[in-house]
């Protein structure tokens, strides 16, 4: 299944997993204006929302645990906190 998202930015995979206008959008937390413009432009296009669906399917199918769990390790190894090889 494909779909196009919208989170806010404390949504913690944000970061990870949303790409501004290639498969979805990032609103601030609690502003409900923010909210309504990003629905408001994302179903302004509805063929965008097909090709954001397609994007995040994409995206997520590369997206692992062990993935996820590396990039953690390296950062901590990079500051660090942990001597993992």
């Amino acid at each position: 299944m494909s779909r196009p998202v919208i989170v806010s930015n404390h949504v913690g995979c944000a970061a990870d997993l949303v790409h501004p206008y290639k498969n979805g959008l990032i609103f601030s937390a609690g502003d409900v204006s923010a909210l309504a413009a990003c629905l408001q432009e994302a179903f302004s296009n509805r063929e965008c929302l097909k090709e954001w669906g397609e994007e995040s399917r994409k995206i997520v199918n590369s997206y692992s645990y062990s993935q996820t769990t590396q990039g953690l390790r390296t950062a901590l190894q990079h500051i660090g906190i942990l001597n993992y090889r």
